[in-house]
């Protein structure tokens, strides 16, 4: 794992040195603790897995040396006790039989399982099908000892010592190409076991240099390897060939991790495999004909980077399975800075250009997202940082496992390492090396690596919180010792109703650690399954437990997190439930079983040959909302293109990019024929284009031409001159020019009657601002629309804040009207009358701002203190807002959308992020530094940089000379780094809230504000659109959102796939996943707007670089269209139960978007409809029932 010598520089992270001053707190093990870590000589396992370097074998000559071991659980006497082996490196390998009461005899030398080559992995498996647990043992790493993989048949009987037997190559398995780890699986579903064997291994190629795929260099060296298991052979021992080629297993990688689940539901094992280095992760879907095809890029939007260990199980109890692996990001301040490299975009950029996923260095957790309606997978949303296990140091195996038996995975995760070589001072030491001769230049390596300090900390620990959330409880539950570990395992070896763990460690003795939970308590039950014929452990088997309307899933492979393999018993942890609904066991093929009203608190037995047949094996989701993507229907294929700027390139330390931030959407009938057409804004250097929707339903293109293709971002089709007719106005923004060249003017188009447009001339004022949304309503009341136009940035000089202004229309003119110059950098605004008094007032939201809300006194605008009105700490990054009566009692509340939670930037009311703009070093250019609370090497939170001392180098070239080295930059507290009167003077901006919200309000300009549920929180909310989908008269909430325009530390937000929000009628959501509603809008979306096409509801998105898509609403459409006019301003619409909805009418609203303004509704609920122009004229809308 560890990178070569010869790049050095281009290693990525790992942790700084174990601190020895904790060592005595870390070994304290507390009395109540969960885990008690028991003593060998208690036990009487002993094992250590030593390593130790010589002029031959180093960390220099071989950079694999520390990467230890596995551990296997199997019971090899058949006695009922698991029994426990170790994967020696250096050492022999150890077979420990378990005695009872947490007692063990070795066993080595006299069950004949003794071994001289580096072992890695281990794997447990009755391979000749006889009913005792035989071991295959990869080998890796170092040849001196030979590099054929081990089999050791197990040869006891009954009442008898352990007796394995060496096999030589019998079964056709005695592979000698650098194994990693083997796993057992049925993949071609013909009742006998195939392996798949991952590999890790190229001499003459550098790890670190990212090649083409399928390069030469590279093609067939480092790939794994598939045997099928061809039947008994004339020794009646199980024939294995390799099938790699002809089954699809044809992608190279750098293997340390690989896990078997049936990812997509359809009834076959597909293959996960975690990869080192650039190359990427690999995701093998069974194709159910001996075949597999690697979609890792189609289904997972990005990975770990240098992914170790991987672990595949249901941690939000959906019924699908979870992916995780692991890398090396630190937790603390000071091991983080001395060891993150600089972003590099153009490495980034290359490396897509290649072909390869996005990669980021960080533990990643894949949710999966099951099936669509049409039974296609969907891609993963990753919400690892979300999840709060994305940073555990140097780590190797996860295992997701209920340690507490409340019925929710929790995760495992073993790390360390011997020598921590990533460390950037010795990487800028090394550097600094290499004009020495290689002599000199070997000694001095010798001696800094004798010298280096290891990543010496105790392993993680992640409670299930339930709603994709985990916290740290290592310290809590007795996960205390620092050490240098690999392969662990899970396993209840007392009986006693928990899962205790094994853990192999490096240079000490292994880890055993007893589970004390009261399970008295916290209820469970195990099962142990009795296989087909030649699959007696029934591998590739599903269970699914039902208990107090919750659901459990499990897939029988042994094989998890790094090298190991885990008990044989499944567990399930219950919570108080004393008795089980339903236990659902399907076999792999064609049999299942249910078992009903079955006790807690006992270890049963499922047998293969009392399942029943069952067909073919399909999931049918059931459809709360049946949307459909109707693009292709529509004929309509337009693909956004954006230009290449890179705004990095200027400002480094910006956490986004801002020449990206479209396209626009804007919804209307701009050829007066009754049906909506809409404008699409375009990136600059390409026009906008307007789509004319045809009777047919198909829609024409044309571009708006003009003089000079700019940024277009927001766009808004109003009537300006009262003539009948739409006409166009569009906002210019972005950053791709510098701020002085006066490229920001804003644009308005007359409409000619007939859809066609002409650039108007005087009729705007003369401002240069990089804007973002526009949006209209007739705040004077004088008859016509005026327009809010939103200033988001000023390039190259963010953050400072640019102004934003009201255009009043007067008299055939826009003139400017009031200013707001110090609101902040606003992303959306939206007219919205919040105080019921008939004027329209105005709320803001923006990056770096607090939601802002503008009343209108009689013309006049007067910023309400957030404290007074409930809406005190919203301090965010915010995208978008929308409107809706979500609990009908006749005001209008608004959903907000914000950056989200699944971040690694933290930002609280106690712990706020801290934004400063100043020209630091008089160099003529702002700097952005921003500060973040992170943890110290002793755990305390404090304010620190948040950028890397490289990036803030490239700023702000002292700070180099202040703090020499990465250690003395990572310790370095903000305060240190920027004095106080160092800062004096500098523009200051925070954020203390990053989540979506749903913003109630409670009358008299007062508001209550609550979190949108956590799939909403889980990537940026940019389009918004709220409709009562289902016509339950409950108005529900359409979100989608991405940002693939960010810093690539933290990575780029992508785990958004769309979602609808169900509401109840009384402000509370349901949320509802696109394999329910049918709505799939992933990528980098921007604007979402409703439009009506033949006479019916459907939805229009934006994509950053991608496609516009379009969605039909739901099969039934309500009985009444509701036509609203343009000098609409709301409805009331009364319901039958006693109810009463305000329906706002906008001109701009979401991101960048603007909607049709009919609506449907169901007239059955519904008792009268009353709608209000602007001057509070009122109409009534027939029902008829």
């Amino acid at each position: 794992m560890i990178k070569s010598g010869v790049n050095i520089s281009s290693i990525l992270i790992i942790l700084l040195a174990f601190i020895i001053s904790g060592c005595n707190e870390w070994r304290k093990q507390e009395e109540d603790t969960l885990f008690i870590l028991k003593p060998s000589n208690s036990t009487g396992i002993d094992f250590n897995n030593l390593i130790t370097e010589n002029d031959e074998l180093n960390i220099v000559s071989n950079y694999d040396v520390y990467n230890g071991a596995g551990v296997g659980i199997g019971d090899f006497n058949n006695d009922g006790l698991p029994d426990i082996f170790f994967g020696g490196n250096m050492v022999s390998s150890r077979l420990y039989l378990n005695k009872g009461d947490l007692t063990f005899a070795d066993i080595t030398e006299t069950s004949n399982t003794a071994t001289k080559e580096w072992v890695v992995g281990v794997s447990v498996v009755d391979i000749n099908a006889d009913g005792w647990q035989d071991l295959y043992l990869s080998v890796g790493v170092n040849c001196k000892n030979g590099c054929q993989n081990i089999l050791f048949l197990n040869k006891s009987q009954k009442n008898a010592d352990v007796q394995f037997e060496r096999v030589p190559d019998l079964f056709g398995l005695s592979d000698d190409g650098f194994t990693t780890h083997t796993a057992f699986l049925d993949y071609d579903l013909d009742g006998d076991l195939d392996a798949y064997l991952i590999k890790n291994k190229v001499d003459l190629f550098s790890k670190v240099v990212a090649a083409p795929k399928n390069s030469s260099m590279i093609a067939g060296r480092t790939r794994d390897l598939l045997y099928r298991n061809n039947g008994l052979g004339e020794n009646g021992y199980p024939v294995f060939m390799d099938a790699s080629q002809e089954a699809g297993i044809i992608a190279d990688g750098w293997s340390l991790g690989v896990a078997i689940n049936d990812v997509n539901g359809d009834g076959w094992p597909d293959i996960y495999v975690s990869n080192d280095f650039f190359s990427d992760d690999l995701l093998y879907i069974n194709q159910k004909n001996g075949k597999f095809l690697e979609q890792g890029k189609k289904y997972l939007k990005h990975a770990t980077e240098n992914a170790m260990g991987v672990d595949m199980a249901d941690i939000n109890n959906d019924g699908w399975p979870d992916i995780m692996t692991l890398d090396m990001l630190p937790q603390n301040n000071q091991r983080q800075k001395a060891t993150l490299l600089p972003m590099n975009y153009n490495l980034y950029s290359r490396m897509q250009q290649l072909g390869y996923l996005p990669q980021f260095m960080r533990n990643t957790l894949q949710l999966n997202n099951g099936i669509s309606p049409g039974q296609e997978l969907l891609p993963f949303s990753e919400i690892g940082q979300m999840a709060g296990v994305y940073q555990t140091d140097w780590s190797w195996a996860p295992l997701m496992a209920d340690f507490d038996n409340d019925g929710l995975k929790d995760i495992f995760i073993s790390n360390g390492f011997v020598k921590n070589v990533t460390d950037m001072d010795f990487v800028n030491y090394y550097r600094g090396d290499e004009g020495a001769n290689e002599t000199a230049k070997s000694k001095n390596l010798a001696e800094v690596y004798n010298n280096m300090d290891g990543i010496y900390v105790p392993n993680y620990m992640y409670k299930n919180e339930g709603g994709l959330r985990f916290t740290d409880h290592s310290s809590l539950w007795g996960i205390l010792e620092p050490s240098f570990s690999n392969g662990a395992a899970f396993v209840d070896l007392d009986k006693d109703g928990d899962l205790d763990l094994i853990v192999n460690n490096i240079n000490d003795v292994a880890h055993v650690y007893e589970n004390t939970l009261d399970t008295s308590k916290k209820h469970f039950i195990q099962v142990r399954l009795e296989g087909p014929e030649m699959n007696p452990m029934g591998l590739g088997t599903k269970i699914y437990v039902h208990s107090k309307g919750k659901l459990q899933y499990h897939y029988q492979s042994l094989y998890r997190g790094y090298g190991s393999t885990v008990d044989a018993t499944v567990h399930f942890g219950l919570g108080t439930s004393e008795v089980i609904d339903s236990i659902s066991v399907t076999w792999p093929g064609s049999k299942s079983e249910v078992l009903r009203n079955v006790r807690s608190d006992q270890l049963i037995t499922i047998d293969h040959k009392n399942g029943a047949p069952n067909p073919e094996h399909a999931i049918t989701p059931s459809h709360t909302f049946h949307m459909k993507e109707m693009t292709g229907d529509i004929g309509l294929s337009f693909t956004h293109q954006e230009n290449e700027f890179v705004d990095f390139n200027i400002q480094p330390l910006l956490l986004k990019m801002h020449s990206k931030l479209g396209p626009s959407l804007a919804v209307g009938d701009v050829n007066g024929d009754d049906l909506d057409d809409f404008f699409v804004g375009g990136a600059s250097g390409f026009f906008g284009k307007f789509f004319i929707q045809q009777q047919s339903g198909q829609f024409e293109e044309h571009d708006l031409q003009y003089d000079q293709p700019l940024e277009d971002t927001g766009s808004l089709l109003f009537d300006f001159d009262n003539d009948d007719d739409l006409d166009l106005y569009v906002t210019t923004g972005g950053s791709s020019f510098p701020f002085q060249l006066g490229m920001y003017e804003d644009r308005l188009y007359i409409n000619d009657g007939q859809g066609g447009f002409i650039k108007s001339k005087g009729i705007l004022p003369q401002i240069n601002m990089s804007g973002s949304s526009v949006s209209g309503a007739d705040y004077d009341k004088d008859g016509d629309i005026d327009l809010f136009i939103a200033g988001r940035v000023m390039p190259g000089y963010y953050p400072l804040r640019p102004h934003s202004y009201l255009l009043e229309n007067e008299d055939g003119k826009f003139k400017q009207g009031q200013t707001f110059r110090d609101v902040g950098m606003v992303s959306s605004a939206l007219w919205t009358d919040f105080d019921n008094d008939g004027w329209q007032d105005i709320i803001i939201v923006g990056e770096w701002m607090p939601v802002t809300c503008l009343r209108n006194n009689y013309g006049e605008f007067e910023k309400l203190d957030n404290t007074s009105i409930g809406l005190m700490n919203t301090n965010g990054w915010w995208n978008s807002i929308a409107s809706g009566d979500f609990d009908n009692d006749m005001d209008t509340d608004y959903i907000l959308g914000n950056f989200g939670e699944n971040t690694r930037y933290n930002a609280t009311p106690d712990q706020p992020m801290k934004l400063y703009g100043k020209d630091i070093d008089n160099n003529g250019t702002v700097d952005p530094i921003i500060s973040q609370y992170h943890p110290d090497e002793n755990g305390d939170r404090k304010a620190f940089p948040l950028h890397t001392r490289d990036a803030i180098v490239s700023q702000l070239p002292h700070i180099k000379r202040n703090f020499g080295t990465y250690k003395s930059f990572g310790k370095a507290e903000f305060n240190t780094l920027f004095p106080q009167d160092q800062l004096k003077g500098a523009l200051m901006c925070y954020a203390d809230n990053l989540s979506s919200l749903y913003v109630e309000n409670l009358g008299g300009s007062k508001f209550r504000v609550r979190k949108l549920p956590a799939p909403a929180q889980i990537s940026p909310v940019t389009g918004i659109q709220v409709y009562d989908i289902n016509y339950d008269g409950n108005l529900d909430v359409l979100i989608q959102g991405n940002d693939y325009s960010t810093e690539l530390i933290g990575g780029i937000q992508d785990a958004s796939l769309g979602l609808v929000l169900e509401g109840d009628g009384n402000g509370n959501f349901s949320p509802v996943p696109p394999r329910f509603s049918g709505l799939l809008l992933d990528g980098d979306r921007r604007a979402l707007s409703m439009i009506h096409i033949n006479g019916k509801p459907a939805l229009i998105s934006t994509e950053n670089s991608g496609q516009l898509t379009f969605y039909s609403l739901s099969d039934n459409v309500g009985n009444l269209h509701v036509n609203v006019k343009s000098e609409d301003s709301y409805a009331l619409i009364r319901f039958k139960n006693g109810k009463t909805r305000k329906e706002e009418f906008h001109f701009g609203e979401g991101y960048l978007s603007q909607s049709s303004q009919d609506f449907y509704i169901n007239s059955d609920s519904v008792e009268a409809i009353e709608i209000f122009d602007r001057g509070i004229n009122l109409r009534t809308v027939p029902i008829s029932n």
